[in-house]
């Protein structure tokens, strides 16, 4: 399924079906969630020059992605939103 977001979120401020998309630095905080990808296929990685993976095979519900990390996401269901 294509990605339907934009650069920087994920459509509807909800979950997203995602094969691969690096979601761009912005200047603030967004809040990001998965569901758990036991299969083992699936990856997030967080970061500003350096990527840290993220543990994509548990879920994860409202983790804060601090302004200017970009996030790598590669066959998960996720969710990006901008913080309140």
């Amino acid at each position: 399924m294509p990605l339907e977001s934009a650069p920087h979120e994920t459509a509807n401020a909800d979950f997203e079906e995602i094969t691969y998309h690096t979601f761009a630095a912005v200047p603030y905080d967004r809040i990001m969630s998965w569901e758990a990808n036991e299969r083992g296929t699936g990856r997030v990685d967080v970061g500003i020059k350096q990527l840290v993976p993220q543990d994509a095979k548990i879920a994860v519900t409202d983790e804060v992605l601090p302004k200017f990390h970009s996030a790598v996401v590669d066959t998960m269901k996720f969710k990006l939103v901008k913080k309140d």
